[in-house]
């Protein structure tokens, strides 16, 4: 599967596996989505103590004034800079604009993410579902069932 999965790639095609293995056998939809959702559940319930959090935030106020001075050279991106990032972006699976990330490549595209870039670091935001996207999260190795 693998290697038929890699033939796909060159043609910027996309490989969509959407069935899971369970006790019950191989099923998808929204059995599938059940699935994975009770085997995740334990993973993502699980909150981590505040104590350990806060503990690895420590010293990280005094870090601030040292990470300003090593990009203090470095210049803030521009349209272009968004633009070559785009022409060089792999084949990708659409969003739900239908526009591949190299699609974002063309002067009018770079200056759209950049306006974006700029407009969200001064606090405006774009709508909720702008950047929705469907993960599916398969488990790893072999665990009974």
């Amino acid at each position: 599967l693998e290697r038929k999965s890699r033939l796909w790639e060159t043609g910027a095609r996309k490989l969509v596996l959407d069935a899971i293995q369970t006790e019950n056998g191989t099923v998808s939809g929204a059995l599938a989505a059940e699935g994975l959702a009770k085997d995740w559940r334990p993973t993502f319930t699980q909150a981590p103590e505040e104590a350990t959090f806060l503990q690895g935030l420590e010293g990280f106020q005094e870090l601030i004034p040292q990470i300003g001075e090593l990009f203090a050279d470095v210049g803030t991106p521009g349209s272009s800079d968004f633009t070559d990032a785009a022409v060089h972006a792999r084949p990708s699976a659409t969003g739900k604009d239908g526009i591949p990330y190299s699609g974002w490549g063309s002067a009018l595209g770079g200056e759209t993410l950049c306006q974006l870039f700029y407009g969200t670091t001064e606090g405006i935001l774009p709508s909720m579902d702008f950047n929705d996207s469907l993960n599916m999260f398969l488990p790893k190795g072999e665990k009974p069932l």
